[in-house]
């Protein structure tokens, strides 16, 4: 595994056209995140500095998203923030309303882990609002379980399992 990445990100990236390397970076980031944070984040930067005007939009908010989530799991809840606000900005200016839900989540993930519930959970509704408006029903799951234990995590245990139990009846429709 370690040579496949290693040929992925250094040499395959190289050789690609510009406007397939922001693609790639993103499978990268896709594939090995949540192993490699720092190989990722170095990666996606990397990216970001390619010429702009040849990214995919979504593309660009994914990478952004990605790399908010890398400094996530790094506990940079600073970066992480300021990564996940550019991949929304990108994704409002876009009309992506997936690309939206996913960086509210992501947003409110960073705040539930230093325990501002109350901006977790303002932003988690607001991503449930568009997952329900896409009809994406495996965000919904997600966000909904999200918020369950944002309302556990207050000790709010009814609004807990109100939330979990919701996310159960989707999940098991789907």
């Amino acid at each position: 595994k370690g040579k496949a990445v290693k040929n992925l990100s250094e040499k395959e990236t190289e050789k690609a056209p510009r406007s397939q390397k922001l693609e790639m970076i993103r499978k990268y980031i896709l594939r090995f995140n949540p192993h490699m944070p720092e190989r990722c984040r170095y990666i996606a930067n990397q990216g970001l500095k390619l010429d702009q005007s040849t990214f995919n939009k979504e593309a660009e908010s994914f990478v952004y998203n990605n790399i908010g989530v890398i400094y996530w799991y790094l506990s940079d809840y600073g970066n992480a923030l300021e990564n996940h606000f550019k991949a929304l900005k990108i994704a409002e200016e876009i009309g992506d309303k997936e690309r939206l839900a996913g960086a509210y989540g992501n947003i409110a993930n960073v705040y539930a882990e230093q325990g501002n519930f109350t901006e977790a959970l303002k932003n988690y509704f607001t991503g449930l609002k568009l997952e329900e408006q896409t009809g994406n029903q495996e965000g919904m799951v997600t966000g909904l379980l999200n918020v369950g234990a944002t309302y556990k995590d207050l000790k709010k245990y009814s609004e807990a399992e109100t939330y979990c139990t919701k996310a159960l009846r989707i999940a098991t429709n789907i």
